[in-house]
Order: C-alpha cells, then sequence, then structure tokens
C-alpha cells in the first residue's frame, strides 16, 4: 500500500491556511475540492472504528456523535476493519502530534482511513500544545480534508478543542 501524507496537526508550527466562508464554501474547500469537486464520506454513518492502545480514543471519536447530534455513529471493533477507521500510535514526529493518511477511497467512498497518533500527545498536561488529537484527526478521517481558521478543532493546532458551529453544519451536509 502506498499512503500519501495529507494532513498533519501541527504543534506550535505554523500550518496551512485555513478556510472560511458559507458552509457550502467551506464544504468544498475541506471535502469536495479535494475529490475532483464530488463530496467524499464514508458510504454510511456507522463506521467500525479499531483503536490500538490510544488512550481516550473511544471518548474523543465518540465526540462526533455528540457534534452531528447523533447523526454520525460508531461501532468499536477488536480488530482493523476492512473497511472504517483504524487509530495507532506510530507517529513520532516533533512537529506533529497525529497525522490522518489519504484515505483509502472510491467513487467518492472513503473505505478506510488510517490514523497514527504520537504517544507523547495524550499525556495529562498535553505536549507541546496538542489537545485532543484524537478528535481532530478523526475529523480529517471523516472526510474534513483541510482545516478550518474559526478558533475551532479543525484549525491546524486544534484551536479551543471545541467543534465549531460551522463544522458541525458542514458534517450534517456531508452525512
Amino acid at each position: 500500500f502506498y499512503f500519501n501524507l495529507i494532513l498533519l496537526v501541527g504543534c506550535g508550527e505554523e500550518g496551512e491556511a485555513g478556510v472560511s466562508g458559507t458552509d457550502r464554501e467551506l464544504l468544498r474547500a475541506l471535502n469536495a475540492g479535494h475529490n475532483n469537486n464530488k463530496t467524499l464520506r464514508f458510504e454510511t454513518n456507522s463506521i467500525k472504528v479499531y483503536i490500538k492502545n490510544v488512550s481516550n480514543g473511544k471518548e474523543e471519536v465518540a465526540a462526533w456523535t455528540d457534534a452531528t447530534d447523533g447523526l454520525i455513529q460508531f461501532e468499536f471493533v477488536n480488530h482493523e476493519p476492512e473497511n472504517g477507521i483504524a487509530i495507532q500510535y506510530g507517529i513520532a514526529n516533533p512537529i506533529a502530534c497525529g497525522v490522518t493518511y489519504e484515505p483509502e477511497r472510491s467513487e467518492g467512498i472513503i473505505r478506510k482511513a488510517s490514523i497514527e497518533i504520537d504517544p507523547k500527545t495524550v499525556l495529562p498536561i498535553g505536549v507541546f500544545g496538542c489537545r485532543q488529537t484524537v478528535k481532530h484527526e478523526v475529523g480529517h478521517a471523516l472526510g474534513l480534508l483541510g482545516h478550518t481558521s474559526d478558533d475551532g478543532l479543525m484549525d491546524s493546532e486544534g484551536g479551543n478543542g471545541e467543534v465549531s458551529p460551522q463544522v458541525k453544519r458542514v458534517m450534517k451536509i456531508l452525512y
């Protein structure tokens, strides 16, 4: 498998310019603009997730269920799913808290997304400004293939750690 590295959470480093605008403009910038102007998402709203020994992983993933008012649901499984999200420790990079590799996809459907988390980022005090890295990277895995500039979770450095109202609306349009 060849994965393109597409998204990093910068830890104290300036990331790509964030995006703002109307909900549809944001959807195009963060999603469809990366897929020949066609939206890209998981086929169903119930997504399998495998978490390999990442503390607080389930809570941070489940935050997307709350952020979408229950629209997106997650089924936690004990093995890496053929279709779904796999999260594990792996990246050890002083400038990145985590990484989501380009999702396996076809015909606008995300089949599988792989996320690697730097183990230092899950310490209780947070290292290098990394906060809620799993939650941020799951946003990328769900189809937010860029960063915002609204001081919310999907900013390049994770902003205030909360999914912004506009990102919530965009996810509801997407799913």
